[in-house]
């Protein structure tokens, strides 16, 4: 009787963890650059300290995909986005 675990297909982060470290540095900078864009204009810079910020739910999100030896390209994005957007918005 063929087992049931061969037939079973690979966890969607399968794929996730075979991208290459550009793609995931490219990734989390366009993605984060833009919710944190959206931030902005949703909430009120000036008067709210960002309660919510949903790019650091994505930057978790994804550093918990990929193998721990990409968590540099993410962290790396991150900061250059966080300083990218800061600017932008005069903060």
């Amino acid at each position: 009787m063929p087992s049931t675990l061969n037939s079973l297909k690979a966890a969607p982060t399968a794929t996730l963890l075979q991208i290459s470290n550009t793609a995931v540095f490219f990734l989390a900078l366009g993605v984060y650059f833009a919710l944190a864009q959206a931030t902005f204009l949703i909430e009120n810079p000036a008067g709210s300290n960002g309660t919510f910020w949903p790019g650091a739910g994505f930057s978790l999100g994804l550093l918990l995909l990929i193998p721990s030896r990409q968590w540099v390209w993410v962290i790396i994005a991150v900061a250059i986005s966080e300083f990218a957007g800061n600017l932008s918005f005069g903060a």
